[in-house]
């Protein structure tokens, strides 16, 4: 119930901004046109459609869902119907879940997350490899846009406890480096790997914490919200607020993303990449924005992860 309180706002948020667009606009749209138990049936189909990764049966169980939250707002014409329906059925979904994991958990012995400090989350993870092999390794990388070739032949191994830096300007290469080293994108040529596994694969990147450039954060969720989901979809995350104090965010739990300033979100960024401990951190471009105080505060920490045997890969274009 507690976990469930977390993340309702982010629940509630996501279901009324669906139900804004598929009855508030597209169902009004249609029901202009054609009648409205024709909108309904059209729009409960599109609604199915719309989710795209969800193939087979559960594709049928959306177009009803989507019929009875447009239902509710046909027999009642007002969108908190819908909106309260869909809430209802998420939460639904997300005690089925608990029911559903917890069981495999346990049977399988693999440890579970922390939200805060208030108790064991009920995200299933894979198990993180073995630290036999280095921490990142590229060979002979390669990355082509078109004609432009952004990388050719790069040859990188990181170790535990060592912090690389790629210095160079804007348009060099470093953030398409990193979203290679991330399996964010596939290289033209060479391969990378994380732990001595293919980044593309869920395990080998549990042990990795990244701060990208564009990182964006919903308005309304806390950071200590924000702090608590990033914890979550890790299997030995530390409490939060430790995490949130380390980074000068301490005082800043309870303010809402929308209302921080550039360089706090960027702080709250780096800060969310050491959220479950990893073994391995990319920070792109992590200071960014900072002012010196808080440029300090984030070395201080990167050199502290590192002396604890973490491995870093950062990119910049300061000198300094």
């Amino acid at each position: 119930f507690r976990r469930l309180l977390t993340f309702l706002p982010a629940v509630v948020w996501g279901a009324a901004l669906e139900e804004v667009v598929w009855r508030g606009y597209v169902f009004g749209a249609l029901a202009s046109v054609v009648v409205a138990p024709a909108a309904l049936a059209l729009t409960s189909v599109l609604f199915a459609l719309a989710h795209g990764h969800i193939r087979g049966r559960r594709k049928l169980v959306h177009v009803a869902t989507g019929a009875v939250f447009g239902g509710a707002y046909l027999a009642t014409g007002r969108l908190g119907a819908a909106i309260g329906a869909h809430v209802a059925y998420n939460a639904l979904v997300a005690a089925g879940l608990e029911r559903r994991v917890r069981p495999a958990l346990r049977a399988r012995g693999a440890p579970a997350a922390h939200i805060g400090g208030a108790g064991p989350a009920t995200v299933p993870v894979p198990r993180p490899p073995a630290p036999t092999a280095p921490p990142v390794e590229a060979r002979a990388l390669e990355k082509r846009f078109g004609d432009l070739r952004a990388l050719s032949g790069v040859d990188l191994r990181i170790e535990p406890g060592q912090v690389v830096a790629l210095l160079g300007p804007n348009g060099a290469g470093k953030t398409t480096l990193v979203s290679l080293m991330l399996g964010l994108r596939r290289p033209d040529g060479g391969e990378v790997r994380l732990f001595g596994c293919d980044p593309r694969r869920p395990a080998a990147r549990l042990p990795v914490g990244a701060a990208l450039q564009d990182a964006g954060f919903p308005a309304t969720l806390r950071v200590r919200e924000l702090a608590a989901f990033a914890a979550a979809h890790f299997p030995a995350a530390p409490p939060t607020t430790g995490l949130l104090e380390r980074f000068g965010l301490g005082d800043l739990g309870r303010h809402q993303a929308g209302g921080l300033s550039a360089g706090q979100r960027r702080r709250l960024a780096v800060a969310l990449a050491f959220a479950g401990d990893p073994r391995l951190v990319f920070l792109d471009e992590p200071t960014a924005g900072l002012d010196v105080e808080a440029r300090r505060t984030v070395w201080e920490q990167v050199r502290t992860y590192a002396a604890s045997g973490g491995a870093v890969l950062l990119t910049t274009h300061h000198l300094e």
